[in-house]
């Protein structure tokens, strides 16, 4: 049997690998948060791709094994810096270091799921290599399916990470005491909430009412869960109750609700719960009918002002 001859036409494997390439910095830009600048981009594309040629060449046959690997290492790692500096311009040496693990990042997922097609489908290498740049057969889909990846963790991917980082980073976990009874909730410190009681001043926290139920005695319970009084009928009756002293109501606008109102409670006393218990000053509820957190990782909305009054 004759030996398989492979043969890769440089310029398609160059314009492929550009297009690849493109994709995989715009991805890096969105997961980064970095502004895309296509001129500087294009330019680093094209250094990427020059440097996927020249890998194709055989100017490293005569090397050994170990001595290829640590050359081919070396020159990765210098080419993608190169291509960061290019396509972002210079940034502080962490921000650099964060955005090249992105690419790197990046270009492994967009790999990975071409090589989940190739075990899949199955071939050769020779065919996976042809097919790649050629895309003359259904092995070309390994090529799509890279770069629709990248597409879509460039698109999705650091809104989802960003949203998760900040979650963690300004969750803190809070207790609400009323009538010597206790709960304890998450809640998510919200540099969007400067919402403040109008008569004394006092900064505000809204929070899921379902998260405060436990707390009221049966009576109020029954008034704020009855779905046919609205706000007014409902704040009348709690004003008419042994509790009309701990509620009030809290106008606020949001965008695209002007002069709206929500139900205030006054609690004996909040505590921030961290390696010791801290109690804060004065603050108001503001009970919410919905759900905050449609994954249910927080409870309520912290105002910034909290941590100054501890």
């Amino acid at each position: 049997m004759g030996t398989q001859k492979l043969v890769i036409n440089l310029d398609v494997l160059f314009l492929n690998d550009l297009v690849m390439t493109l994709v995989l910095l715009w991805a890096t830009a969105r997961f980064s948060g970095l502004r895309v600048r296509f001129g500087p981009l294009f330019i680093s594309g094209i250094v990427g791709s020059l440097y996927t040629v020249i890998l194709v060449l055989p100017l490293f046959s005569g090397l050994s094994d170990s001595l290829y690997i640590f050359l081919h290492l070396l020159l990765n790692l210098t080419v993608a810096s190169l291509m960061i500096r290019i396509a972002f311009g210079l940034m502080k040496w962490k921000k650099f270091i964060k955005t090249l693990g992105y690419f790197y990042l990046i270009t492994f997922l967009a790999g990975g799921a071409a090589l989940s097609i190739y075990f899949v489908v199955g071939s050769s290498p020779a065919q996976w290599v042809s097919s790649w740049i050629e895309m003359g057969n259904v092995y070309g889909w390994l090529y799509l399916a890279a770069i629709g990846v990248a597409l879509i963790v460039g698109r999705h991917g650091w809104n989802l990470i960003r949203e998760r980082f900040y979650k963690e980073k300004y969750s803190l976990k809070f207790r609400v005491w009323i009538d010597e009874q206790m709960v304890q909730v998450l809640g998510l410190m919200d540099t969007g909430n400067l919402l403040r009681d109008p008569l004394t001043n006092l900064p505000v926290i809204v929070m899921e009412i379902d998260a405060l139920m436990g707390l009221f005695p049966t009576e109020i319970r029954t008034i704020l869960g009855d779905e046919e009084l609205d706000l007014i009928d409902k704040v009348e009756k709690l004003l008419q109750s042994k509790w009309f002293h701990r509620f009030q109501v809290i106008p606020f606008s949001s965008l695209g609700t002007e002069g709206g109102l929500m139900i205030g409670c006054r609690p004996d006393r909040v505590e921030i719960v961290g390696k010791e218990i801290r109690e804060v000053g004065r603050i108001i509820l503001a009970l919410y009918q919905g759900v905050l957190d449609k994954e249910g990782d927080y409870q309520a909305l912290l105002h910034p002002e909290l941590l100054e009054m501890v």
